[in-house]
C-alpha cells in the first residue's frame, strides 16, 4: 500500500483499500494511454517515411506517370512488407485504444463510487473534516480529483 494512503488518520481500512485500488487503476490507465500514444507516434513516423519513399523513389523517377508508378509499386515485394507493417501498427493502435477506453471506464467508475460513498466512508465528524485533507492529498500526490464526478 502507498505510504501516504497508509498514514491517513480517521480513514478506515475499507476506504484505504479503495483509495489504493484507485491509484493502481490510475497508473494502469496511464500506462495503457502512453503505450497507445507510442504506437500512434510510431505509426505517424512510419507512414511519413513510407510516403516520402513513395514520392522520391517511385513518383519522381517516373515523372508522375501513374501507370508506371503503380506498376513499380506492385512489382516490388518489399512494398507488401511496408503495407503489412503499417497495418500491424494500426492494429496495435486500435487494440490499445480499446484497452485504454476500458481502463479509463474502470478508473472513472471507482472514482465516482468513492465520491458517492464518501458519506459512508467518513462517518464521524472528525473523519468528515479529514476527508478534505484526503481529497487534497489525492489531488496533489496522484492527480486524482475526488471533488467532482466529471472527468
Amino acid at each position: 500500500m502507498e505510504k501516504k494512503i497508509k498514514e491517513l488518520k480517521y480513514t478506515d481500512s475499507q476506504a484505504k483499500q479503495m483509495l489504493q485500488e484507485l491509484v493502481k487503476r490510475k497508473r494502469v490507465y496511464e500506462q495503457v494511454k502512453n503505450r497507445c500514444k507510442g504506437w500512434q507516434f510510431l505509426f505517424f513516423i512510419l507512414t511519413s517515411l513510407f510516403f516520402l519513399y513513395l514520392y522520391f523513389f517511385l513518383y519522381v523517377p517516373y515523372n508522375g506517370q501513374i501507370g508506371f508508378v503503380i506498376h513499380a509499386f506492385i512489382t516490388e515485394s518489399k512494398h507488401i512488407f511496408y503495407i503489412l507493417l503499417l497495418g500491424s501498427c494500426y492494429g496495435m493502435i486500435f487494440y490499445y485504444k480499446k484497452k485504454e477506453e476500458k481502463k479509463e471506464k474502470e478508473y472513472h467508475e471507482l472514482r465516482c463510487e468513492i465520491i458517492e460513498k464518501s458519506t459512508d466512508l467518513w462517518k464521524s465528524d472528525d473523519a468528515w473534516r479529514e476527508r478534505e485533507d484526503v481529497f487534497a492529498m489525492m489531488k496533489q500526490q496522484y492527480d486524482i480529483n475526488l471533488y467532482f464526478e466529471s472527468k
